[in-house]
């Protein structure tokens, strides 16, 4: 099968990394918080420090497990990761849905979401 991201895997953990510390560093929580947010969102032991061992670099044995991702989207406003995550496409119907978010009513975007969960 051919791959169809212009990726280099050899760089791919280089970058979650990088993309992890960037998520970080942008937030307006730290990451105390943000790991606390996770732990409650996942009823699950997470830390700060495994965060912070998940985005360095030295850290090569601490991989960001792929299931965390959805608990660190809920927990911070922006994150290069997820934009990485979805792609191209997924990135241009993410920001449609932020697009969407920011000029509906919280009533309008629940029936929004109800509607399109019926349909399927």
């Amino acid at each position: 099968m051919r791959n169809t991201l212009d990726l280099d895997y050899s760089k791919t953990d280089e970058l979650v990394r990088a993309l992890l510390a960037a998520t970080f560093r942008n937030s307006t929580e730290s990451v105390e918080q943000i790991a606390e947010a996770m732990a409650a969102r996942l009823n699950h032991r997470i830390t700060a420090s495994m965060l912070r061992q998940f985005a360095a670099p030295s850290k090569r044995t601490a991989r960001f497990p792929l299931l965390l991702l959805p608990a660190l989207l809920e927990c911070v406003e922006d994150s290069p990761l997820c934009q990485f995550a979805l792609g191209a496409h997924g990135e241009k119907i993410f920001r449609l849905g932020q697009a969407a978010a920011a000029v509906l009513s919280e009533s309008a975007q629940d029936k929004l979401l109800a509607t399109n969960r019926r349909k399927k």
